[in-house]
Order: C-alpha cells, then sequence, then structure tokens
C-alpha cells in the first residue's frame, strides 16, 4: 500500500510540474513582452487573451482554441467601447450569453466562459485606460496595437500547446439534454446582463463587475452541478479573500506580495478544472485581490469581493428554484 500511494504522490508531483511548465511556455513570452511594449493599460486584454487562447486549446484541442481566439479579437473593441453605456454593454453581455449558453448542449460553455469574463473586465475598465483607447486618431492608433499585441497572446497558446503534446482533446460527441441547455441559455443572459448593467451604472468604483462575474462561474447546467458550485464558489473565495486581506494588511514587502501572487497564479492553473473547486476559487479569489492590493485597501476590496460573491451565488440559486417551480408546473 506504502509503494501505491507513494506511485500516485510521484504522478501527482509529475502532473503539477507538467502544468506549470506549460502554463509558463505557453502563457508567459507574448504575456511579458506585450506588457513591456504595450505598457500596463493593455494588462487586461493581453491577460485574457492569453487566458482565451491557453484554457480553450487545453480543454478543446487547436480547433476550438482558434475560434475562440477570433471570437476575442472581434468582440474585444466593442467590448472597451460598449463598456463606457451601460444599456449596449448589458445588451453585449446578453448577446455573449446566448451564444455561450446554447453551446452548452456540446459541453463546451466551461471553455468559452472565459471569453464573457473578459468582455466583463474590458467594459469596467477604468476611464483613464479607456481614455487612451476610445476617441480619435491616435486614441484608434494604439487600440489598434493592444489589439495586435492581443491577438499575438491569444493564439500563442493555440500554437503551442498542442505541440507540448501536454492534453487531450475532448471529444465532441458528449451533449447536455435540450432541456437543461435551453433554461441555461435563458438564465444565463438574463441573470448576466441585469447585473452588468448594475456594475457598469452604478457600482464601477466597488467592483460591481464581481456580480456578473461570479454568476459566469456559478451558473452551470442542470440544478445539482450549479448548487456545488455556488457552495463551492462561495467557501473558496471567503478563504481567499480573508488571506488576502491578512497578507495585503500586514505584509507590506512588495517583493513577498509578488512571490505570493506567483504561488496563487500557480496553484490556480494546478486546480482548473479539478475538485475540490473551491481549491480553484481560493486562489483565483486571492490571486486577483493581491493583485490590487497595491493600489487598493486590502480589506475592503476583500468585503467587496465576498459580499458580490454571496449575491450572486443566492441569485443563481433563487432563478434555479423558480425555473424548478414552473417546471414542475407544467409538467403537473
Amino acid at each position: 500500500m506504502a509503494s501505491g500511494v507513494a506511485t500516485k504522490a510521484a504522478a501527482e508531483s509529475k502532473r503539477l510540474v507538467l502544468i506549470v511548465v506549460l502554463a509558463v511556455v505557453a502563457t508567459g513570452p507574448p504575456l511579458v513582452a506585450g506588457r513591456i511594449v504595450l505598457g500596463s493599460d493593455a494588462t487586461t486584454m493581453l491577460l485574457f487573451g492569453t487566458l482565451v487562447g491557453f484554457i480553450n486549446t487545453v480543454s478543446g484541442g487547436r480547433r476550438v482554441g482558434s475560434i475562440a481566439a477570433v471570437a476575442f479579437i472581434l468582440v474585444t473593441p466593442v467590448a472597451v467601447v460598449a463598456g463606457q453605456v451601460p444599456v449596449a454593454g448589458a445588451c453585449l453581455m446578453a448577446i455573449g450569453c446566448i451564444f455561450v449558453g446554447t453551446s452548452a448542449y456540446w459541453q463546451r460553455y466551461g471553455g468559452f466562459n472565459i471569453i464573457l469574463v473578459g468582455m466583463l473586465f474590458e467594459m469596467s475598465l477604468p476611464e483613464g485606460i479607456t481614455s487612451r483607447m476610445v476617441g480619435g486618431s491616435d486614441e484608434s492608433n494604439y487600440l489598434l496595437a493592444v489589439l495586435a499585441g492581443t491577438a499575438v497572446c491569444v493564439f500563442w497558446p493555440v500554437l503551442v500547446v498542442p505541440l507540448m503534446r501536454a492534453v487531450r482533446e475532448i471529444s465532441l460527441d458528449q451533449h447536455n439534454s435540450k432541456t437543461d441547455t435551453l433554461r441555461h441559455a435563458v438564465t444565463l443572459p438574463i441573470l448576466v446582463s441585469l447585473t452588468t448593467y448594475y456594475a457598469l451604472a452604478f457600482a464601477r468604483a466597488t467592483h460591481g463587475v464581481w456580480l456578473p462575474l461570479t454568476l459566469l462561474m456559478v451558473l452551470q447546467v442542470g440544478a445539482q452541478a450549479t448548487w456545488h458550485r455556488a457552495l463551492q464558489r462561495v467557501w473558496g473565495t471567503v478563504g481567499g479573500a480573508v488571506f488576502a486581506a491578512l497578507a495585503g494588511t500586514y505584509i507590506h514587502e512588495q517583493w513577498i506580495i509578488t512571490l505570493l501572487i506567483v504561488v496563487m497564479l500557480l496553484g490556480m492553473f494546478a486546480t482548473m478544472g479539478r475538485e475540490p473547486y473551491a481549491l480553484f476559487a481560493f486562489f483565483l479569489t486571492a490571486l486577483i485581490l493581491l493583485g490590487i492590493s497595491s493600489t487598493e485597501p486590502a480589506i475592503e476590496a476583500s468585503r467587496e469581493r465576498v459580499i458580490y460573491t454571496v449575491v450572486g451565488a443566492a441569485l443563481a440559486l433563487g432563478a434555479l428554484g423558480i425555473g424548478d417551480r414552473k417546471s414542475t408546473r407544467l409538467n403537473s
């Protein structure tokens, strides 16, 4: 038995090292180069471009990764502009959610979801950043440069991940039921678009974008999956927020904070797509909050993160309960 445990531990360690190497090689070079060339204002687009290419290629292979890459590049300038008008931003998210929700029938929504997450953050960019991209010819030239950098970031993992032969494509013949898919494709656009409007119109300064973000992460195809994800998301977020609040408050050396950010990033990649989902939520929450700890009070940002996560999970479960009651009435 001892040898079996040791073998399993060695295999898990090997897998973790493989994930870390894959993540560094498939995301690092263009992201770092883009940040140096284009500056910090382009970080959001470059980062999510990298994640879109990486996650979709890992989960679905080069073809799915390429489709997601093209979609993200096309939608990025639209999202940046639409975010300045809350109604337009909400409508754009509704359209995106319809497409992603419908894709749940082929079980591709998990990877495509990161496109919607990227859109949310692009729409909620601070005014100082969007002013460099939206306006006259000079701003348009900078936006084109950012799009070019994003294209490099999004297609780099699409090319590199298959060459490393570290992942196996997921077959396309796995389906969700039409009933569950339809319910998901209706619930997702309604809740996410409404909360996106709230975030853009009334809660930009308090990270209101975390509310629709929670719904994107929590709402799954099927009641059991949504309940599981909602509870796991809350516990993981609370743990990550407490950790980040303590670290951001009592650790003043930036090199230590930077080291913790790297550890959280590696932990996020290592737990992505694995159970318990709360671990992934922990690393993701801590990563985001530590990333903004140098510019915002750690405790206040952590409190906002927890509040929006709890409200988002409650909205998802409430919509699930309403849908179940309506289905029961129709079937009775």
